[in-house]
């Protein structure tokens, strides 16, 4: 895969095995090439206010940047029902 291992991308992979999986049940043909996994960015923090992210071709570091990935995981534990 062109992309680094991440909770995004296994996230896509799910969906995409669920789509391959229910194709096959109801009896059609799988397409020629599967459609291309896309990553929406990525987030990183170094220690409580240092971070670096890259959302949608816009690179963000610093302070910022760490309050995103923990508003991430804040959604991710309360809202991912």
């Amino acid at each position: 895969l062109p992309h680094a291992p991440s909770a995004q991308l296994a996230e896509e992979q799910a969906d995409q095995i669920a789509m391959v999986l229910t194709t096959l049940w109801k009896g059609k043909n799988l397409p020629e090439k599967m459609p291309e996994i896309k990553i929406q960015g990525f987030l990183g923090s170094l220690g409580e206010k240092k971070g670096f992210a890259y959302l949608m071709d816009t690179t963000v570091t610093g302070r910022l940047a760490s309050i995103l990935k923990s508003g991430v995981l804040w959604l991710y534990k309360y809202h991912n029902g």
